[in-house]
């Protein structure tokens, strides 16, 4: 397993992988650009993806499936990619000083690890 920043490499060579994991930030409910850009790659056709999110609507355990659907299902389907999974995790709000509960993703990642 291999983690990159598309910051800081924004065309890592996916040869080697089966499988891809791609997760961003949602900011005035837009993905970040490398991230965004990073899904526009034709070879992810051909890899098992699973999509992530950070996000405010997330932190309302409520509203997190609405937050799947908006960033996560949409955004696969806009950029035509066909994923095993995706989760949407509460992202820290400004001025909100919550602790972020991080058994979401524990849990989505022993799912996901049973689908890749």
């Amino acid at each position: 397993m291999d983690i990159v920043n598309l910051r800081e490499n924004r065309k890592p060579n996916l040869d080697r992988y089966d499988a891809v994991i791609i997760g961003s930030g949602v900011r005035i409910g837009r993905w970040y650009g490398p991230a965004k850009k990073f899904l526009k790659r034709k070879e992810l056709a051909q890899k098992k993806i699973a999509l992530f999110v950070a996000c405010g609507t997330a932190c309302d355990a409520e509203k997190r499936a609405e937050a799947v659907d908006d960033y996560v299902t949409k955004t696969a389907a806009k950029f035509g990619l066909k994923i095993v999974s995706g989760q949407a995790f509460a992202g820290p709000m400004p001025g909100n000083k919550k602790p972020v509960n991080t058994e979401t993703s524990e849990v989505w990642g022993r799912e996901l690890a049973g689908l890749l």
